[in-house]
């Protein structure tokens, strides 16, 4: 949670919002702190903080790709740790460092796809009218229903 509350803290104090930029870099230690003490409470709460000031440093037009990474990494921090929580509650025979793996293998093509789809999002501006519009959400909808199929295969 660390980095994703830097990111947006260095995004605000360089697009001259001082007072913001500094509080979120004074919560970044006490972010951590909360993830070292397994409290499930803060992560969720960090992420929504983190989603909020990525959103505005987007919005007023700076720095996207910093917020971007913003919020990709409390993503993977948010996710990380909740899994570490139900980690630490499995039970010795489950083989903690396979499912570990297993975790990591879906998380990274996970944020990959999430990084270039909102890289490509910044990136090109097109306009589509209705019917373009809807074959794309019924690409995205089936390429879900295959995407969810594979990892049903995989386990």
């Amino acid at each position: 949670m660390g980095i994703g509350l830097i990111l947006p803290a260095f995004g605000l104090y360089s697009a001259g919002y001082i007072l913001p930029g500094l509080v979120l870099a004074l919560l970044t230690p006490l972010s951590l702190y909360t993830v070292k003490r397994n409290w499930a409470w803060p992560p969720a709460a960090a992420l929504a903080l983190i989603t909020i000031s990525s959103a505005f440093l987007i919005i007023k037009g700076t720095s996207p790709l910093l917020a971007l990474a913003a919020i990709l990494g409390s993503l993977a921090a948010w996710d990380l740790s909740d899994f570490q929580t139900r980690l630490n509650l499995a039970h010795r025979d489950d083989d903690p460092v396979s499912l570990e793996r297993t975790h990591l293998l879906r998380l990274l093509p996970t944020l990959l796809a999430g990084f270039l789809l909102s890289w490509a999002a910044l990136t090109f501006h097109f306009t589509l009218n209705f019917d373009r519009l809807i074959l794309l959400i019924i690409l995205g909808i089936a390429g879900l229903g295959l995407l969810i199929s594979f990892l049903r295969q995989v386990d």
